[in-house]
């Protein structure tokens, strides 16, 4: 509870920053918890494995009396774009310019030196400076995908409701191989939307899969139940054994 509270601000420095009531863990109940269970975001297919660990989490809990629901959530194929939208449409600094130490970079100049292993800036992060900018030329498809994230928030928030969490893939496969993202380089949308939803989100680690890698899902609820996701949490934590390290010995045979 004291992290809860230090998070809650206000600190007197971010207008952003707003009092707001903090609940107690330890008042949660998972006896007739309503969870929302979204197996993918209706267009980046997620693994076998992190399905399955999902499905584990969502029957251990539905067993302590949560009323589960499988549903899908409208939108969030829509995801990348989204977040991407409307951090383009944020008034606050660019991530351009945020690469750049307060100037925004010029992403192809850097794209170009990156080819020639003389950028200070990762290719990730330059398709993301690319695409800010490529977004701030197309306002009228902005302002279309603002608002459908606007409704997204408000359908997430309805679905989830007051007495509630969401269970949510954290990505779309288990930890890959150094530089294996680079070819499927939106799926971090599936966490990237949920913090342009101003959700809270606790990640909760399920175990291994057969070749020793972390398994895991997201834990989702509405604005001020940062304490419900985190009780949910510490649910799953006791019934599946919290975090575990790779198992070294079966990666080195996969």
């Amino acid at each position: 509870m004291p992290l809860l509270r230090l998070m809650a601000g206000p600190d007197n420095e971010d207008t952003g920053c707003t009092a707001m009531k903090i609940g107690s863990v330890t008042d949660v109940r998972i006896q007739g918890l309503t969870v929302i269970d979204v197996e993918d975001n209706g267009r980046t297919r997620v693994s076998s494995d992190l399905k399955k660990a999902q499905q584990r989490a969502a029957d251990f809990l539905k067993s302590r009396g949560a009323i589960v629901k499988k549903t899908k959530i409208a939108g969030l194929e829509k995801s990348f774009d989204i977040w991407a939208s409307m951090l383009s449409a944020s008034d606050q600094e660019s991530f351009s310019a945020s690469l750049g130490g307060g100037t925004a970079i010029h992403p192809m100049s850097e794209m170009i030196k990156w080819s020639m292993r003389i950028s200070d800036h990762t290719l990730p992060s330059l398709v993301l400076a690319f695409s800010e900018k490529l977004f701030q030329h197309m306002p009228v498809r902005t302002k279309r995908l603002v608002d459908a994230g606007l409704r997204l928030r408000e359908e997430l928030v309805n679905q989830i409701g007051t007495n509630g969490i969401m269970l949510y893939p954290s990505y779309s496969r288990p930890a890959p191989k150094h530089k294996r993202p680079l070819l499927t380089p939106f799926d971090f949308a599936y966490t990237a939307i949920l913090n342009m939803m101003e959700l809270p989100v606790t990640q909760v680690p399920l175990g291994l899969n057969e070749e020793g890698l972390p398994l895991g899902i997201q834990v989702v609820s509405v604005h001020g139940n940062d304490h419900v996701t985190i009780a949910v949490a510490l649910e799953l934590e006791k019934a599946f054994g919290g975090w575990v390290p790779p198992h070294i010995g079966l990666l080195e045979n996969a």
